[in-house]
């Protein structure tokens, strides 16, 4: 439940002309260029798995990985962090090259929590072993019908706004879209959909069909409410794992 604000709020504050513009490029690196990326480091920790002893049993207390432990470390490694690339591009001098980095870094770590579930997911059924087609096909499924339901839920949100009155009521805007994104979420859990996938598609239709149909206090307060929230998990989330290594391991 860290998650969400974040990628929400990558969305929802998304410059959606440039990133519409180079949809298909960022489509192809953050989807297909982080699936290349999974099997590459799948097919490599396996390799060295057979041939390296670092991996064996008994080294530094170690032991042998599953296919299923090798295949979710390989999902965590393939996403990368684009905040540091981020900060060194100037949007004003090459908006392309920064629309791409930040559609493909959202979609990036997007597709990794996929792969992720999808694998164990596939391992919880009995008397099998996940295999990598399976496990493509299960992440294609739960993308599309991730991003299905999050763009119904958005485009409900936005007709909601756009046909209720709520010209004097920017508290009731702002709440109703943080209300709605959080719904959309929990409903892709037992759906057995991904929910970070789902809030990133309402986000970014939610801020397209809306915006136009609140008020300028309701924007400026929604924008606001969600930079915090994002604020505030991206800060728990580096404290918490600040504490993790200091932490000794049970």
């Amino acid at each position: 439940y860290i998650l969400p604000p974040i990628i929400f709020c990558a969305g929802f504050c998304l410059k959606k002309r440039a990133f519409v513009w180079n949809l298909l490029t960022i489509t192809l690196y953050g989807f297909l260029g982080t699936l290349l990326t999974w099997l590459s480091l799948a097919a490599l920790l396996l390799t060295l798995q057979d041939s390296a002893s670092v991996f064996q049993p008994g080294y530094l207390g170690t032991k042998n990985f599953t296919t299923a432990e090798v295949y979710q470390l390989a999902a965590v490694m393939c996403s990368t962090d684009t905040v540091v690339a981020l900060s060194l591009l100037d949007y004003t001098r090459v908006p392309v090259l920064y629309a791409v980095a930040a559609g493909e870094g959202v979609l990036n770590d997007a597709v990794a929590v996929v792969i992720f579930q999808s694998t164990l997911a596939l391992t919880k059924i009995p008397d099998s072993s996940p295999q990598i087609p399976d496990i493509i096909w299960c992440c294609v499924y739960t993308f599309a019908g991730s991003v299905a339901i999050g763009s119904v839920c958005g485009l409900a949100a936005a007709f909601v706004l756009r046909k209720s009155s709520m010209e004097e009521e920017a508290v009731r805007e702002c709440l109703l879209i943080i209300m709605t994104s959080w719904a959309c979420y929990l409903m892709c859990e037992p759906l057995e959909m991904s929910g970070v996938i789902a809030i990133f598609a309402m986000s970014i239709v939610l801020s397209h069909y809306s915006f136009g149909s609140m008020t300028e206090e309701g924007r400026i307060g929604t924008v606001m409410t969600v930079h915090l929230m994002s604020y505030v998990a991206e800060t728990f989330v580096y404290v918490a794992f600040s504490l993790s290594l200091c932490l000794p391991f049970n």
